[in-house]
């Protein structure tokens, strides 16, 4: 009889956690300013954060956690926004409990991509780092606490050739409710129910 010779597995190709936020981190850019700090906020992502990830379905096949590489992306969102409130020399900005409205225009890509889920990722990581999560009660480990909870936001999410661009980065304006209101009922009553 011959030798049982085991198997050996080839070594992954995946990165690790770290080498993927260092990847997003060395592959990415963000601008953020702000229109009098309590007004408005205006974030753009530049390279790889321009594709913003979608946390809807980001788990891993028969697996309970989220795709390392979503999470990368999005604590490497973490890194660039407090580099970019630096660099814009804004104060830390915080709505709190006040009713959001954000507008998310997403970059043009190669493939198809649900806007709506870029929109919920962006909500998620409009809320504080430590917000728990779940009955285990643990922190995200990111997010950036513009606002106490999504809860307080109304997203609309669009593809930038909605608007007549083909935007290579990606656009998120936050804005309070008292700020947008009539603007809103306007486009929705001129533009939708009076047509």
């Amino acid at each position: 009889m011959g030798q049982i010779i085991p198997i050996k597995k080839a070594a992954s190709a995946r990165k690790t956690g770290k080498e993927l936020l260092q990847h997003y981190i060395q592959n990415s850019s963000m601008t953020v300013r702000a229109v009098r700090p309590s007004e408005q906020i205006q974030i753009e992502l530049y390279g790889e954060l321009a594709r913003i990830p979608s946390l809807k379905n980001s788990k891993i096949p028969g697996k309970n956690f989220t795709n390392p590489d979503v999470t990368a992306r999005i604590k490497a969102m973490d890194f660039w926004f407090t580099e970019a409130m630096k660099r814009a020399g804004i104060s830390w900005i915080r709505f709190g409990d006040e009713q959001l409205a954000v507008i998310v225009i997403c970059a043009k890509r190669s493939r198809s991509f649900d806007p709506i889920g870029c929109a919920e990722t962006i909500c998620d990581w409009l809320e504080p780092a430590s917000k728990p999560v779940g009955r285990q009660g643990k922190g995200r480990g990111w997010g950036v606490g513009l606002t106490n909870n999504d809860r307080f936001i109304t997203p609309i999410a669009i593809h930038s050739h909605q608007t007549g661009l083909e935007l290579s980065h990606s656009v998120v304006i936050v804005r309070p409710w008292r700020g947008v209101r009539e603007q809103f009922l306007n486009f929705i009553t001129q533009g939708f129910m009076n047509a």
